[in-house]
């Protein structure tokens, strides 16, 4: 696991998917700041790449930098958006440091998630991003969580499920892997490709019509994704720039749900929306079936 951060540490922040303006890396590293941490950014954050921070060259040695240095504490990263998966073979490059350090962000972040989880037996964070915070999208609740988590306030997080199937078992055991669904079906045939078997599966995405939803699951369940997986939790689907999909995207999801042979549940508040609860990825988990609750341990 990682280790839980002192006021004081030196926390990385790295763009490996969006950017961010000029004008917003000042603000970003005054939030960090403001928890006690010592914020610090490359200066060479950002380029002229239209779709992401920077070129896939510069974006791969910003985080490689960030994920061997030996005086910081954690990696937090300031957006999602998209690019990180374009970096990920740079990492198959390089010998993993052999302590391993916090990693927060969520969204696009999926294939950072999975790469460290799958590669490098590392634990991360699925959480808010810097950029989020710093523009007070996120709510208070869901930023004192993810302050208790990172500050080792709290070590272990329990969560509401709702079933979206009848099964028999008692408790269900494994680690949480997953993220985003467009990431995780991106994982497919790669190195880093999502790990079902024995594993909890977390899925949660934005903007995405329900008929997508369907045919991504469709494709992960024929590519044997689900093969063994102890269960399924689907987070938020949230519709921000398309009309509200959650009438199909819940028939979507019973319909997947009784089709698969282990539980399968709905949990509110993780995904892309304001409330975004932290939720520990590659750690050991619990499900309480009859109880209907998560049970997640970070220590």
């Amino acid at each position: 696991m990682w280790d839980s951060l002192k006021k004081g540490d030196i926390v990385d922040l790295i763009a490996p998917g969006y950017g961010i303006k000029p004008n917003e890396i000042q603000p970003c590293k005054e939030y960090i700041e403001s928890l006690g941490l010592i914020a610090r950014v490359s200066e060479n954050l950002l380029g002229d790449d239209p779709f992401s921070s920077h070129n896939e060259e510069e974006r791969a040695k910003q985080l490689i930098h960030a994920l061997l240095a030996e005086d910081s504490k954690a990696i937090w990263c300031l957006k999602g958006g998209y690019g990180t998966a374009n970096i990920i073979p740079a990492l198959e490059k390089i010998t993993p440091p052999t302590k391993q350090k916090l990693v927060i962000g969520f969204s696009d972040i999926t294939a950072l998630h999975l790469f460290l989880n799958n590669k490098w037996g590392w634990s991360t964070l699925h959480g808010a991003v810097v950029w989020q915070l710093m523009k007070n999208r996120i709510n208070a609740q869901s930023i004192a969580l993810l302050n208790d988590i990172i500050f080792g306030k709290n070590t272990q997080q329990h969560y509401p499920l709702t079933p979206l199937n009848n099964f028999s078992n008692d408790i269900t055991e494994g680690k949480i892997t997953g993220g985003n669904l467009m990431l995780i079906q991106s994982s497919v045939a790669t190195s880093w490709q999502i790990r079902g078997e024995n594993n909890i599966i977390f899925i949660e995405d934005i903007d995405e019509r329900a008929y997508r939803v369907e045919r991504i699951l469709i494709h992960l369940q024929q590519a044997g994704i689900f093969d063994h997986t102890k269960a399924v939790i689907f987070g938020d689907f949230v519709c921000e720039e398309i009309e509200d999909q959650s009438e199909n995207i819940t028939l979507v999801l019973q319909r997947f749900a009784k089709k698969m042979s282990f539980p399968v549940f709905k949990i509110s508040g993780i995904g892309h929306g304001e409330i975004n609860h932290p939720l520990p990825l590659g750690t050991k988990s619990k499900i309480t079936c009859t109880d209907s609750i998560l049970t997640c341990n970070n220590k």
